[in-house]
């Protein structure tokens, strides 16, 4: 999870879409405001140092999530009101330019998604598929074609309020902007994350795993891991560095299983004991690939749990 300086400015663009299409706009009227001598001034230093703040403190740690700097969003989103406000009610203090900037922006993001996904989803080169080519799962072909209708309402509603912006209509404007934002959200996190999340493998593994156990399972990963198996499986997830380790893992209990790849498996199959075999498959996602569950042979786990008891 690393990353440099540019990280979280680059993350915030894309979690704080589409009003971070004010990006630029909002940082020069926030520094105005923080230089300027009006009744403003000392909020507008106040909303900077919280951004600043936040952004300076991970940018500087070795870790990076985007998730770390989502305090500072509230602080964004102020910031973008204010200059939004400014425009609505002293259009002539903000430069013609900057709508323009910001609305044009929005539509080419909208026109350039519409016309990618299509292609992505379904299209080929050199008559390979391009997911093949970019080692995605082809379960998200479906699902990138719905993103094509987001980009067709980004492209609509930045049209719109380009529009009405350059008729001096900056409510309208606005209001357009803000069912686009809505529309957008609720496509994306209503409907296109749920659909994905339906492919996600863990849920499945965390089945699997509990139909061939007699009890509280204990699993293991090797060369595969996603934090959400250990919410699903209910269980430590211990992580096995090497084929010895994995083996003794697995032989300590009729109850105990491992998660791999199916590459990692073909590396470490002969290693392995005998009585380790592979309990089931399931697609990896979004990656190409296959997961595998690795357990005991039925006999010989049932065989030394009758004799442990």
């Amino acid at each position: 999870h690393s990353g440099g300086l540019w990280y979280y400015p680059v993350v915030m663009l894309v979690g704080f879409f589409p009003w971070s299409i004010f990006a630029i706009p909002t940082t020069l009227d926030l520094v105005r405001r923080c230089r300027g001598a009006e009744p403003w001034q000392r909020g507008g230093k106040f909303l900077a140092s919280w951004i600043v703040v936040y952004i300076a403190f991970f940018s500087a740690a070795a870790t990076k999530l985007p998730n770390y700097v989502l305090p500072a969003y509230p602080a964004l989103a102020l910031a973008t009101a204010c200059l939004i406000d400014r425009w609505l009610t002293q259009p002539a203090t903000v430069h013609r330019w900057w709508p323009r900037l910001s609305f044009g922006s929005l539509a080419l993001v909208g026109c350039i998604t519409a016309i990618s996904m299509p292609f992505i989803a379904k299209g080929t080169i050199h008559g390979w598929p391009v997911m093949e080519k970019l080692g995605v799962s082809a379960e998200l072909a479906d699902d990138l074609m719905i993103v094509t209708w987001l980009g067709v309402a980004l492209a609509v509603g930045g049209v719109a309020a380009l529009v009405f912006s350059e008729v001096r209509k900056q409510g309208p404007a606005m209001l357009g902007l803000g069912i686009t934002a809505v529309v957008f959200c609720l496509g994306l996190f209503a409907v296109i994350a749920v659909r994905i999340d339906r492919h996600q493998p863990s849920p499945t593994i965390a089945e699997i795993i509990r139909q061939h156990s007699d009890g509280a399972p204990q699993v293991a990963q090797f060369g595969y891991f996603r934090p959400s198996l250990v919410y699903y499986t209910d269980s430590r997830v211990e992580a096995c560095k090497t084929p010895q380790q994995l083996a003794e893992f697995l032989q300590q209990s009729a109850d105990a299983f491992a998660v791999t790849t199916n590459e990692q498996y073909g590396k470490l199959a002969a290693q392995l004991p005998a009585d380790i075999v592979v309990v089931a498959k399931c697609a990896e996602f979004p990656r190409q690939g296959t997961v595998v569950i690795l357990g005991r042979n039925a006999a010989v786990a049932v065989r030394d749990k009758g004799r442990t008891e």
